[in-house]
């Protein structure tokens, strides 16, 4: 599942856990405790774009070469939606902001 990107390294754990517990169907697990990770872009762009248009100074300095900078853009993603998939959080802004650029 982790391999797949449908579950983050960190929920996994906790789905092992509960798993090891009680033995039940990791695939329910899964749902059940709303951990699936999101993989969706149409789903994750409005919420990018919000994040873009809340964090100028942080897209300022990413436009500059501060990649660091993009890290405090995919974190208000994450705020907004725990279950997102950080690595395409990350691909989606980037991609976002290279179109506002040109």
């Amino acid at each position: 599942m982790v391999e797949a990107g449908k579950l983050s390294s960190t929920a996994a754990k906790a789905v092992f856990d509960r798993y090891f517990h009680t033995g039940e169907d990791l695939e329910a697990l899964v749902i059940s405790m709303g951990l699936q990770q999101v993989n969706d872009r149409a789903t994750l762009e409005p919420i990018a774009l919000k994040a873009i248009a809340a964090n100028p100074l942080a897209v300022a300095d990413y436009r500059r070469g501060k990649t660091q900078a993009l890290g405090r853009i995919v974190g208000a993603v994450m705020k907004d939606m725990r279950s997102a998939n950080p690595a395409l959080v990350g691909d989606l802004l980037r991609e976002l902001i290279d179109k506002q650029e040109s």
